[in-house]
C-alpha cells in the first residue's frame, strides 16, 4: 500500500519527467520547424539573390541593344520600344523596394533608381539629336559617351546589387547557422537531463521502494524461521518447564524441612541454605521458560512514550549508577501509543540490563524516543522508536547470526531468554526489535511501535 507521502513524491517525480520529455519534444519540433523555415528561406534568398541581379542586369543590355538600333540604324520603332521597356524597368524598380532585407541592399537600388534617371535622360538626349540629325561629329560623340557611361553605372550597380544578395545571404546563413547550435544545444542538455533525471528517479525509486521491499522480504524470512524455531522450542520448553515444577516444589519442600532441623552457622544448614537458593533460580528460570512458551496477550492502552521511559529510567537509574555506569534519557516526541505498559517495561529492563553488561566502567547507556517511518506488515508507517544505546564493546558478527536464539547467551549466567522474550512482546504489540551495532563502538536496539491511525 503507498502512502500519501511516497505518492506525492512519485507524482513530483513523474510531473519533472513529464517536463523534461516536453521539453525535449518542444526542442525536436523546433529544431526541425526551424530547419523547415531556413530551407525555405534559403531558396528563397537564393532566387532573390540571382533573380534581381540578372533581371536588372538582362534588361540593362536589353535597352543597350536597343539604343544601338537607334544610334546606328536611326530606327524610331526602337526608341519606342526603349521607352516602352524603360517605364516597365522603372516600375520594376520601384517594386523591389519592399523586398529587400537589408540596409546596402536598399541603398544599391536606390543609387540603381537615381542612376537609371541619368541612362533614360542620357538615352534622351542621344535619341532626340539621331532621329532629327541636329548633331553630328563631336557633339554626337559626345552624347553616345555620356550614355555609355551611364550605362556602366548601371551595369556597376547591378553587380553591387548582386554582392549585396550574397552579403545578406551570409548574413542569413551566420544567423541560421547560431540558431540551430542553440537549437542543437537545447537538444542535447535535455536529453542529458533527461538522462541524468532518469538515472536519478531510478535510484530514488530503488532507494525508497524496492530496496526496503528486499530489506522487509529477508525480515520477513527471518521472522518467519524465528517463529518457527521459537514455536517449536515453545512446546517443548512448556512441557519440560511444567514437568520441572513438581519437582521442584517438592525438593524446596524438603530444603526447607531440612533449614528448620539445623541450626545456623552449621555446615548441614549451609548446605541447606544452598540447596535453597538454587531450587529458587531454577523457579526463576522455569518462570522466565514458561512465559517466553506462553507469553500473556498485552492488555492495550493508551501510552505515552516519554512516561513509560520516564518510569524505567527512574526505576534503574540507582542500580546503573550503582554499577558506574550513566542511565541518561532524552525525549524528542511525546508521541503515544497503543500497548501494555508492564510488558513494554519488560522488554525495556531487559535492553538496558543487557547494555549494562555490555559496557565497561564509566560506560554510559542513552534511552531515547523518537518519530520515524518504518515498513511494517508491508506498508510504510508512521513509527516511534524506543531506543536503548551503549557505547559498549558491540556485537560479534559470530554472535550476531543466534542473538535471538533462545537460551544462547554469552554471560555466565544468563538464561538466553531476554532478548526473544522481548522480540515476542513487541511483535505482539505490532512492531519490531531491531538492532544497529559496532565492534568496538556500542550497540543500539530499537523498539518501533506503530503510531495509531497514522501513515507516513
Amino acid at each position: 500500500m503507498m502512502t500519501i507521502g511516497l505518492r506525492a513524491r512519485v507524482a513530483a517525480f513523474a510531473g519533472s519527467l513529464l517536463l523534461l520529455l516536453g521539453l525535449l519534444v518542444w526542442a525536436a519540433l523546433a529544431s526541425w520547424d526551424r530547419v523547415a523555415q531556413l530551407r525555405e528561406r534559403l531558396t528563397l534568398v537564393n532566387l532573390e539573390s540571382f533573380r534581381l541581379a540578372d533581371h536588372f542586369q538582362k534588361e540593362v543590355l536589353s535597352l543597350n541593344n536597343l539604343m544601338m538600333e537607334v544610334e546606328i540604324q536611326k530606327n524610331e520603332s526602337a526608341w519606342v520600344n526603349f521607352r516602352d521597356h524603360g517605364d516597365q524597368l522603372d516600375r520594376w524598380i520601384d517594386l523591389q523596394k519592399p523586398a529587400l532585407r537589408t540596409d546596402r541592399e536598399r541603398d544599391v537600388l536606390r543609387d540603381i533608381d537615381r542612376v537609371y534617371d541619368d541612362y533614360k535622360a542620357a538615352a534622351m538626349r542621344m535619341a532626340t539629336h539621331r532621329l532629327r540629325e541636329s548633331e553630328t561629329g563631336e557633339a554626337a560623340l559626345q552624347d553616345v559617351g555620356r550614355f555609355e557611361r551611364e550605362s556602366e553605372r548601371l551595369q556597376n550597380l547591378g553587380f553591387a546589387l548582386a554582392d549585396a544578395h550574397r552579403e545578406s545571404l551570409d548574413q542569413f546563413l551566420s544567423a541560421s547557422n547560431r540558431s540551430l547550435l542553440v537549437l542543437r544545444g537545447l537538444t542535447l542538455a535535455a536529453l542529458a537531463l533527461l538522462a541524468v533525471f532518469g538515472m536519478w528517479l531510478a535510484a530514488v525509486v530503488y532507494q525508497r521502494m524496492i530496496q526496503p521491499l528486499e530489506v522487509q522480504l529477508v525480515e520477513a524470512q527471518a521472522v518467519l524461521e524465528r517463529s518457527e524455531k521459537l514455536a517449536s522450542l515453545g512446546v517443548l520448553a512448556a512441557g519440560v518447564a511444567h514437568e520441572i515444577r513438581g519437582p521442584l516444589t517438592a525438593m524446596k519442600a524438603r530444603a526447607f524441612m531440612l533449614q528448620r532441623r539445623h541450626e545456623a552457622g552449621t555446615p548441614d544448614r549451609e548446605a541447606a541454605d544452598l540447596i535453597e537458593g538454587e531450587i529458587s533460580r531454577l523457579e526463576r528460570i522455569v518462570k522466565d521458560v514458561l512465559s517466553f512458551a506462553r507469553p500473556g496477550e498485552p492488555e492495550m492502552a493508551r501510552i505515552e512514550v516519554g512516561s513509560l521511559l520516564t518510569d524505567v529510567h527512574s526505576l534503574l537509574r540507582a542500580q546503573m549508577e550503582k554499577n558506574g555506569h550513566r542511565l541518561e534519557l532524552e525525549l524528542e516526541t511525546q508521541a503515544v501509543v497503543q500497548g501494555d505498559a508492564q510488558q513494554l517495561k519488560q522488554a525495556l529492563i531487559n535492553l538496558v540490563q543487557n547494555a549494562s553488561e555490555a559496557v565497561g566502567s564509566n560506560g554510559w547507556i542513552r534511552m531515547r524516543a523518537r518519530r520515524g517511518e518504518e515498513w511494517l506488515h508491508g506498508r510504510l508507517v508512521a513509527v516511534v522508536v524506543l531506543e536503548v544505546q551503549d557505547n559498549g564493546s558491540g556485537i560479534a558478527p559470530e554472535v550476531k547470526k543466534r542473538l535471538f536464539d533462545p537460551f544462547f547467551t554469552t554471560k555466565p549466567s544468563g538464561t538466553g531468554l531476554g532478548l526473544p522474550l522481548s522480540s515476542k512482546i513487541i511483535e505482539k504489540h505490532g512492531g519490531l526489535l531491531q538492532y544497529q551495532t559496532q565492534v568496538g563502538v556500542g550497540t543500539t536496539f530499537g523498539i518501533v511501535l506503530p503510531l495509531p491511525n497514522e501513515t507516513a
